[in-house]
């Protein structure tokens, strides 16, 4: 199966203090399905999680930071490039099979009913 799936970029930031985890999150790609694997040390059990949490756990920071954090995925699937910005402590869910990233939280979107670009 040719790779329709990739990460181009992920950040984790508080907006003055940017920590790269794009190798990571790319990692997780299997089969053009993002998939979080979660254990001590991210050895390879699956979770079937509905959603991912975007939470200093699962995507280690600076605790010594007040502000709130982000993490930004800019992705290609074979619809084209997508970027998704989620705050620290709300979460991401999948959609089309694991192809695709939302928010969980629809309400808590910035920018609503954006057209995409032809």
């Amino acid at each position: 199966m040719n790779r329709e799936l990739f990460i181009l970029e992920a950040v984790y930031t508080n907006g003055l203090t940017h920590i790269p985890v794009t190798r990571f999150v790319n990692d997780m790609v299997r089969d053009n399905r993002l998939n979080i694997y979660v254990n001590p040390p991210f050895i390879g059990i699956s979770f079937n999680w509905d959603k991912i949490e975007v939470n200093h756990e699962n995507f280690p920071s600076s605790t010594a930071c007040d502000t709130p954090k982000y993490l930004t995925l800019i992705y290609l699937n074979s619809h084209g490039i997508h970027v998704i910005n989620c705050p620290e402590n709300d979460a991401l869910c999948y959609e089309n099979n694991h192809t695709q990233l939302r928010l969980w939280d629809h309400t808590k979107c910035i920018l609503q009913k954006v057209v995409p670009l032809s």
